[in-house]
């Protein structure tokens, strides 16, 4: 392969040879007097000792590395009037990365020659880290505006420097770089009356950036400020800090776990200064200010430490919150004990009003400890009595209750603490940045501010005591069944696993009947179990009842006749060893006439912690199952617990619970059927479902995933997963065969391009009815459409979908497959829709990424597009039909129909904007007999803005590109938005060789789009239509491709134009192969010297012509460049690199750079 890389003159000098310079520090010198500001990346070494005795600024994009185990020292300069500080200014970065072992440390110069104490503070500034994240001013992206807005940072002298200390932007993913094993100490140095420097000031500072394991220590001011910005932390020390520990201004946004303060006390005499607040979070400068974005912080796992209780000093000031100007963040599992003063204090009604609205303000499951102003009342913990400040700590899991940690030394929780138990809220789910903790607060087993904090480096932390976690239960009791056939039948104990368990002979249940106590273990497990596995646990006399009326991959049967012998009124024991972990029920009460009855019923587990009784998390049905027949016991138990019927046949009703199909089971739609209520509907591998038209009932079958609920339907190449028409369980099904029933419908809660969207700076949920599909009195189960572009409805793999399209009124059919603003957290890949009456697949708006996709002789489009779709694709193919000469038979239409929007004259945001690499598409036959005028390659209107590289589209009976409005060609004359590079535009029966022949109506931007950007119309040479990789020969290999997105973990690289390499993967699970229409018999091998190539980094200065360029390479193989200034005549270079390395680098002088003073420039690498 060759890479390409376009140097556009519009850049300018886009970027010249960088030099480094390095500052020389001789490893004799032990102290170094920084001199002035650091403005080309430099490294300080552990070996020297570095002195700031002034502001030093990194600045001019330079990055300041700071070796493990260095040591910086700050000082006032009385001299000069200045004092030492640290900043790192935007577009710049620090990488300072230390190790337990070896931490970085900022201290104060006097540190060196006296042992200071809690009385000394103020002897240097601090770190200042400035970025380009959004604050919460007017105009930003939040508010629909793009306003860069910026700040100069508080708490130090602006003077002459508003260019080096202003922050904020545009840019929330922002990379300052990384601080972790990093502690700061006895700053906060005050340049004026009451206006000291934070420890650790974040302005605006980004989610690239990375903070972990720092620790300050003593400063006058605040531990830690973030003004805005969406920067992540964890593992954070704030320690003896004299005004809050943790404070949060303008919008900050990001993510916390692990944080840690510790306060101290001014002392009874009120000559020390103790500290303030725990935390002062505001949500913006005040409370009229009600600008979006609000100050968001997200933290689990705090534990803060005030400055005691009993302290003596600064009473009414020394509170755990203060909360004020539209603050909305949230804490969660988290530990706040040991204050002078009280719990709360909430300022203003615009913090009120956060907290009474979903989504914002927001306390759950905390622990409240002591706090001297408190008289014992919940109201006494708040400073205003506030309704609202009374429900953060009385109600959603917070409770006021001793923590007992170990001591203000160790604050990790005793070994009888109820931080192991007490309920937890569950992390987000798809959020990789918190990690599960199974105790409430910063600290579990280990005191992790052992080793490297200066806490225990001044003798503050002890991990003497050894502490041991209650044991974890992988298994949890799910739920318990009374029934009411004959005997009391049945009766069961349903287990569910956490975990992989791959021995089970550790854990036992018993029953304690009746009241009468604990039985202990009557019944020991065997066995193993995996992750998200039942086990149902019941006697002899019910083995029959499960196994014959349930699937056998819907749980583990376990038979005892002692445990699961309850009667409805007995409390269940799931033991560890010889240690309870999870009951149900209470152990020395008879169930009778209790809340947790289930008599001739059943209870089922609804959420919650395994551990503690806890009647709330169960939904109980006492006398649910009274009086039913047995085919009712089955269905009632099937709903509640998930077990999938063994039956097979037809699918009754709706799905409404969790539920798996089986590939031991055929099923029948004769009807739609809708997945709902937020259920998961799990396919094993190899399952096939029939669809069927139900004329007696005057529908047709069909599967709706509705709006927040999923489907899991993933097969495998050897075992795909199949909806096929009922008809070819007797039948051997022709083309001529199609809408013979419905098709796969989900439903998702993506953007819309309506009106009021948030691409327009608004909230609306739009919403609509899915076309294609009777709507009367379903409306609530068949609309789309939400605020959520990363909404997840599950995964579709290897599934194949053939036959569908029913046509329940005249034109209107259902599509092979529908996505109704499906969600990017979606997954579909390796689907193929065959021979449907209508689309292949049809995108309405929503953002889910596709791969390996197949549709293959459908008779509307292949790819339809509509309402702002902006999803991914690759790996795209598409093979449409030929009618036939009589007119009898139907062929395809367009290869892709791809609307913008509802109509050329809407032109709301976002249009759609599908980004589309390695299609290969062949249309009914450039000689085909019928539908000529329709059978394009493409028809584009109402604002398409999408974009196709490195694609084949071929052998179609008509033209390849038709636009049907002024919208459209608009976007094709807007950078960024409609855009064709580097495909292939092969045989087209409407041409007559010219390029304007292939267009529709001759439209410049039509013609450009055939005739400019690398595209070219040329003889793709395929193999075949049964066989579309590209022959030995075919140009596909060595015709200019377009790189892949930087930083885009969704394409993959493919040395070839379409979708086809060497392997043919429709062979072995498409239905093509299947009918005799694969083919690979043919060995093709890609060209020597074709790789997938990537260049990682160039530059080239216009005005002198110096070229650096390098690329991605094999140590020990050898590269060529050559050049083209017109993308169709290459003129080599005549140079030979020799990569020794994984990277490859070529530098060229001006001197000998053919290319000097040329305006559009191409290059490309090859192997030699």
């Amino acid at each position: 392969m060759k890479t390409i890389i376009k140097i556009l003159a519009k850049f300018k000098a886009l970027l010249a040879l960088t030099i480094l310079a390095f500052t020389s520090l001789t490893t004799s010198a032990a102290e170094v007097t920084l001199a002035g500001n650091i403005t080309t990346d430099t490294t300080w070494s552990a070996s020297n000792e570095y002195i700031l005795d002034k502001p030093i600024f990194v600045t001019d994009g330079a990055t300041l590395t700071i070796e493990a185990g260095t040591t910086i020292y700050g000082t006032e300069n009385l001299d000069a009037g200045t004092f030492g500080s640290l900043i790192v200014t935007r577009g710049s970065k620090i990488n300072a990365v230390g190790t337990a072992e070896a931490p970085i440390v900022f201290t104060a110069l006097d540190a060196k020659t006296a042992d200071l104490t809690l009385d000394d503070t103020s002897l240097w500034g601090g770190i200042i880290i400035l970025g380009k994240a959004i604050l919460n001013d007017a105009g930003n992206p939040f508010l629909g505006g793009d306003t860069l807005n910026e700040r100069v940072i508080e708490g130090f002298p602006s003077g002459g420097n508003d260019d080096l200390v202003s922050y904020g932007g545009l840019d929330d993913k922002d990379n300052s770089g990384e601080l972790k094993y990093v502690s700061i100490r006895y700053g906060g140095y005050e340049f004026a009356a009451n206006n000291e420097i934070n420890g650790l000031t974040l302005g605006a500072v980004g989610s690239g950036t990375k903070i972990s394991y720092v620790e300050v220590y003593n400063n006058s001011d605040d531990g830690i400020e973030f003004f805005g910005g969406t920067v992540d932390t964890h593992h954070m020390v704030m320690a003896f800090n004299e005004d809050e520990s943790f404070d949060i201004d303008q919008g900050y946004r990001g993510r916390g776990q692990f944080w840690f303060a510790i306060q101290k006390d001014g002392g009874a005499d009120g000559t020390g200064t103790g500290s303030n607040y725990g935390g002062e979070h505001d949500g913006g400068d005040s409370p009229t200010k009600t600008l979006e974005p609000f100050a968001r912080v997200k933290v689990y796992n705090a534990t803060w430490l005030g400055a005691g209780a009993d302290a003596t000093e600064y009473g009414q000031s020394n509170y755990a919150f203060r909360l004020k100007d539209n603050f909305a963040g949230q804490y969660y599992n988290s530990v706040f004990h040991d204050f002078e003063g009280k719990a709360l204090r909430i300022d203003d009604a615009s913090t009120l009003e956060r907290a009474n609205t979903a989504g914002d303000l927001n306390f759950e499951n905390n622990t409240w400890g002591s706090f001297g102003a408190s008289d014992g009342s919940v109201e006494s913990l708040t400073k205003n009595s506030h309704p609202e400040e009374i429900a953060i700590l009385n109600s959603n899991g917070n409770e006021v209750a001793d923590p007992a940690i170990v001591s203000r030394k160790d604050p990790r929780p005793t070994n009888g603490s109820s931080l192991w138990t007490a309920a937890r809220t569950a992390l987000p789910a798809d959020d990789d940045f918190f990690v599960e903790a199974n105790y409430r607060g910063a600290f579990g087993e280990d005191n992790w501010l052992k080793g490297w904090t200066y806490l225990d480096a001044k003798g503050l932390v002890d991990d003497s005591e050894v502490i041991t976690a209650p044991a974890t239960s992988g298994l949890v009791i799910t739920g318990v069944v009374d029934g009411d056939l004959s005997g009391g039948n049945p009766k069961a104990i349903v287990l569910s696993a956490l975990d992989d368990i791959a021995d089970l002979s550790d854990y036992g249940l018993g029953s304690a009947n009746n009241g009468g106590g604990t039985d202990g273990k009557e019944l020991t497990l065997s066995g193993s179990v995996t992750a998200g596995q039942k086990i149902v646990v019941t006697t002899s006399a019910n083995e029959d009842f499960f196994n014959n009326n349930f699937d056998e991959g819907s749980f583990q049967l376990a038979i005892n006749n002692s445990a699961p012998n309850v009667n409805g009124d007995d409390a269940i024991e799931l033991f560890f060893g010889d240690q309870a972990v999870d009951v149900f029920g209470e152990i020395d009460v008879d169930g009778t006439g209790q809340a947790w009855e289930y008599k001739d019923g059943y209870a089922v587990r609804t959420g919650g912690d395994p551990g503690v009784f806890n009647v709330s998390n169960y939904s109980i049905d006492n006398g649910g199952l009274d009086t039913l027949d047995e085919a009712a016991h089955v269905t009632k138990l099937s709903t509640v617990f998930g077990f999938a019927v063994n039956s097979g046949g037809v699918v009754a009703g709706n799905i409404t619970t969790d539920t798996t199909w089986s590939a031991s089971n055929e099923y029948i739609l004769d009807k739609p059927i809708f997945v709902t209520d937020g259920a998961t509907l799990t396919i094993e591998a190899g399952t096939t479902i029939y669809g069927t038209e139900n004329l007696d009932a005057g529908t047709f079958g069909s599967l709706i995933v509705t709006r927040g609920s999923k489907i899991n339907a993933v097969g495998t190449a050897e075992a795909p997963i199949v909806f096929t028409a009922l008809d070819a369980k007797t039948a051997d099904l022709t083309l001529d065969d199609t809408s013979l029933w419905g098709g796969i419908i989900i439903l998702g809660k993506a953007i819309l391009n309506d009106a009021g969207n948030p691409f327009l700076g608004g909230d609306t949920l739009n919403e609509r009815v899915i076309e294609g599909f009777p709507s009367g009195g379903n409306d609530d189960l068949v609309s789309y459409g939400g605020l959520d572009d990363k909404d997840n409805s599950g995964e579709l793999k290897y599934v194949s979908i053939r036959y569908g399209g029913y046509e329940f009124a005249a034109n209107n059919e259902i599509n092979g497959l529908t996505l109704g603003a499906v969600g990017s957290g979606t997954k579909i890949s390796y689907v193929e829709v065959y021979n449907n009456s209508d689309d292949g697949i049809e995108f309405f708006g929503g953002t889910v990424d596709t791969h390996h996709m197949v549709m293959a002789f459908n008779e509307d489009e292949s790819f339809d597009i509509d309402q702002g779709y902006r999803g991914r694709g690759q790996f795209w193919f598409a093979i449409q039909k030929d009618g036939g000469a009589d007119g009898t038979g139907t062929g395809s239409n367009y290869g892709g129909e791809h609307d913008g929007g509802d109509s050329p004259t809407k032109t709301l945001e976002p249009f759609a904007r599908v980004k589309v690499y390695n299609a290969t598409w062949l249309g009914a036959g450039a000689d085909a007999t019928e539908y000529g005028q329709s059978n394009y390659a493409f028809r584009l209107k109402d604002n398409f803005a999408g974009q196709y590289y490195n694609s084949v589209f071929h052998d179609f009976e008509g033209k390849a590109l038709r636009i049907d409005d002024a919208s459209t060609l608009e976007r094709a004359n807007t950078a960024g938005d409609l855009n064709f590079e580097n495909n292939t535009w092969g045989s087209f029966g409407a041409s007559d060789g010219s390029v304007e022949s292939l267009t529709k109506n001759s439209h410049p931007e039509e013609i450009a789009i055939l005739n400019s950007n690398g595209n070219e119309v040329a003889d793709p040479a395929i193999v075949s239509r049964k066989d579309p990789r590209p022959t030995n020969g075919s140009s596909l290999w060595t015709a200019a491709r377009t790189a892949l997105p930087a930083d885009d973990d969704f394409f993959v690289e493919a040395n070839y134009r379409g979708a086809f390499g060497e392997d043919n993967w429709l062979k072995g699970w498409t239905y093509l192969d299947a009918k005799g229409l694969v083919d690979d018999s043919e060995v093709i091998t890609a060209p020597a010297g074709i790789s997938n190539l990537k260049v990682s980094a160039f530059s080239y200065n216009l005005a002198t012509g110096d070229l650096n360029v390098s690329w991605i390479s094999d140590a020990g193989k050898s590269y060529g460049l050559e050049y083209s200034l017109d993308l169709k005549t290459w003129t080599d270079l005549e140079v030979t690199v020799d990569a020794d390395a994984d990277t490859a680098i070529y530098n060229l002088p001006g001197a000998q750079n053919p290319l000097v003073g040329q305006p559009n420039v191409f290059l490309r690498v090859y192997e030699k």
